[in-house]
């Protein structure tokens, strides 16, 4: 990764997983801009480990552009750094913040299946029951959405991304002061629903 990218202003993708992270991800990185994905959950432990301190989140990715999928669950910690944008607000105000949604009732389904993700939550959370674990996802999903809407409320560097209803030029044009001429073509899924769940927030 070149010290360019360190110069770069971040991208930060605030929206939960399974709402097309991977797919912005590997659009980004198609578009040779610095992203990591996920990282198997070290960019949350670091991100924690940092913020505890005080500190910058991100150290310990300096020359990353782009950051998506920062979570780390397992069967007794639920890590989510994007939940966090006030604190990494602190430190990029100047960077690029997409929340990233879907239909909530589809994100649910999709979830539940991946992997052993919905398990490892229900023991971190101390849920007894699958309904429980429902119950605070959906309370947790409305909570964070109307939380950055709140905050970034006419702020020219936010977006919200309709994974339902949206396309890769929507991204494209959103980023384009700073990343111009983004190929669109790269983006690995189009979504084809039609059904919405936010619209796009551009500057309030």
């Amino acid at each position: 990764m070149s010290d360019k990218a360190a110069e770069m202003p971040k991208i930060f993708i605030i929206g939960f997983n399974k709402c097309a992270t991977s797919s912005i991800d590997k659009f980004l990185k198609a578009n040779d801009i610095s992203s990591v994905h996920w990282d198997e959950g070290r960019i949350a432990v670091s991100f924690f480990e940092r913020m505890s301190k005080g500190e910058d989140p991100f150290l310990d990715y300096e020359t990353v552009t782009a950051f998506s999928d920062m979570i780390h669950v397992d069967h007794e910690n639920v890590l989510e750094p994007f939940r966090e944008f006030e604190y990494i607000y602190r430190y990029y105000p100047d960077a690029y913040y997409i929340l990233n949604t879907r239909n909530a009732f589809d994100w649910v389904r999709s979830r539940k299946n991946h992997g052993t993700l919905y398990e490892r939550y229900k023991s971190a959370l101390g849920c007894n029951t699958d309904s429980e674990v429902v119950e605070r996802w959906m309370m947790d999903w409305y909570a964070h959405h109307h939380e950055c809407v709140g905050f970034f409320s006419g702020n020219q560097k936010f977006m919200i991304y309709d994974v339902d209803r949206m396309k890769p030029e929507d991204i494209a044009a959103f980023l384009s002061d700073d990343f111009p001429r983004l190929d669109v073509s790269l983006f690995p899924h189009r979504n084809k629903s039609k059904r919405p769940l936010l619209a796009r927030i551009k500057g309030g």
